[in-house]
């Protein structure tokens, strides 16, 4: 990755930003669901 430029490097940081917030949007259900039974026990 290093002799393909900065524009090459640019592009892999965006793709990984894209990955990593994609991954985070699809755990959001799952984590509500979580902090529900989370409550639930503790009342």
């Amino acid at each position: 990755m290093m002799s393909k430029g900065f524009v090459h490097r640019e592009n892999r940081v965006a793709w990984a930003v894209l990955a990593h917030n994609l991954w985070v949007i699809a755990r959001l259900p799952q984590a509500e669901e979580c902090r529900k039974q989370a409550f639930s026990l503790t009342m």
